[in-house]
């Protein structure tokens, strides 16, 4: 189960990886770290929200507070 802290992170940590992106992109690298890290990080994030506000995941928090 994801516990409060977790879950109220997440937000900020994708607003940081979209601020890094930009950040990146503009520098000029060899490597397209943007593309290679940042990415896929950010895809990770995206996701996490969309199952973490999902009605079957609140279902399943919900039973697993009040015990099985």
């Amino acid at each position: 189960m994801v516990d409060r802290v977790y879950k109220n992170d997440i937000p900020a940590l994708r607003k940081d990886l979209e601020n890094l992106k930009n950040d990146f992109s503009g520098l000029g690298l060899k490597m397209d770290w943007k593309k290679l890290r940042i990415e896929p990080l950010l895809h990770h994030a995206r996701f996490l929200e969309r199952v973490l506000r999902s009605e079957k995941f609140s279902q399943e928090a919900a039973r697993l507070t009040r015990g099985v």
